[in-house]
């Protein structure tokens, strides 16, 4: 016993430090990166072509109109109107179409050719 070597616990501490580093950084080195290519219903874009619509929804007086569903066309993405009458939808490809419609309105169909700070959109009565 008097021959024995002792460990530390600092030792033990910088031992299980460099286990854990090393056992994270293989985990890590065993996923492959996929590359994956951008679809989007056949109209070409380029990367960076992404921008969020926001706007309000109003009627011809100017009243705002709730729960009118906006989507991005030939997609599933989509959102609706707050009770103010505000949405948002993200990463809209420039040079789609954005359909708003609600069950009491007509619809509307807004092309996004360029990106704009904020939509106004008036739907008329049905």
């Amino acid at each position: 016993m008097t021959n024995k070597t002792r460990i530390s616990r600092r030792s033990y501490t910088g031992i299980l430090v460099m286990l854990t580093v090393s056992a994270i950084s293989l985990w890590l080195s065993a996923f492959k990166i996929r590359e994956f290519e951008i679809r989007n219903e056949g109209i070409p874009f380029q990367a960076g072509e992404f921008v969020v619509v926001k706007g309000r929804i109003t009627d011809v007086e100017g009243n705002a109109i709730s729960g009118a569903l906006i989507r991005i066309k030939d997609t599933s993405k989509t959102s609706k109107s707050d009770v103010a009458g505000v949405f948002e939808i993200s990463d809209v490809p420039l040079k789609r179409v954005i359909v708003v419609s609600h069950p009491k309105f007509s619809g509307q169909e807004l092309k996004i050719s360029k990106p704009k700070p904020y939509y106004r959109i008036v739907l008329k009565r049905k």
